[in-house]
């Protein structure tokens, strides 16, 4: 079957207008979320917290991840669990309150909390003050990358106003 000229030229440019559309990738050995010049600190523009990596999935082979959060005044978090790992937290100023398992605890300075796999758990503030606490997590799993992609989406204008991501894909991710 022959084509005719003009359609084929049309055909041509068709392709290249989507060529020139599309964004190029590019592959590389660098991951950016585990590459090696990755940030210490990540600030959530939404909720306002900040996470600053002590030590890192990386540097502890995923035995543990190490941060240091700055929960914004009445910040927190909604009631989850976690299937995988613990989380141990400890107060450095300020009150810290847990829910854990249907109890109540306030942490105050030097206090610590440890919320074992598949408990219940939220923390949050109620006071006016940002509250500096850490946080270990053991086995890391892929944590540290979902705080990174959450933060990162924040960031991009990508979630709604208590950071959850709006596009129902990105929010499978974490």
């Amino acid at each position: 079957m022959c084509v005719p000229q003009s359609a084929a030229l049309l055909q041509k440019k068709r392709n290249t207008q989507a060529q020139r559309r599309r964004p190029k990738l590019y592959r590389t050995n660098e991951n950016p979320i585990r590459g090696k010049e990755r940030e210490r600190v990540i600030e959530n523009p939404v909720i306002g917290d900040r996470v600053t990596f002590l030590k890192t999935t990386e540097e502890t082979n995923g035995e543990y991840l190490l941060a240091k959060v700055k929960l914004a005044a009445h910040g927190g978090n909604a009631m989850h669990y976690h299937l995988t790992f613990t989380e141990a937290f400890e107060v450095l100023e300020g009150r810290l309150n847990v829910d854990l398992d249907g109890r109540h605890l306030v942490l105050g300075p030097g206090e610590k909390a440890l919320v074992p796999i598949k408990s219940r758990h939220r923390f949050y503030s109620t006071s006016d003050e940002p509250v500096p606490f850490t946080v270990e997590m053991r086995p890391t799993r892929r944590m540290e990358e979902a705080l990174r992609v959450a933060y990162g989406l924040a960031r991009d204008g990508k979630t709604n106003a208590k950071s959850v991501p709006r596009n129902v894909f990105q929010l499978a991710l974490l």
